[in-house]
């Protein structure tokens, strides 16, 4: 079975703990990774392309909104699943 790479970006420490723990008591095999910024984010997907990316809108330095326009302008990133 396929492990799928989830990238969670929030700056908010207990909603990166709850999704975390929602995620790995799944069914499913998921790697989680966590950025508590989208400037971390970018950082985090120039060495591990995530499958899924599930981020909080509103953050210092840069929006979640922000953090998506940047990932679909980039052809190596724009395929990767943002839910809406």
């Amino acid at each position: 079975m396929k492990s799928y790479k989830i990238l969670v970006v929030d700056n908010d420490s207990g909603a990166l703990h709850i999704i975390n723990q929602i995620l790995l008591k799944s069914n499913k095999k998921f790697e989680v990774l966590n950025a508590h910024s989208g400037k971390i984010a970018l950082d985090i997907i120039k060495y591990e392309t995530p499958d899924l990316i599930i981020t909080d809108w509103d953050m210092p330095e840069m929006t979640g909104i922000e953090l998506i326009e940047i990932l679909k302008k980039d052809t190596s990133t724009s395929l990767i699943r943002l839910p809406t």
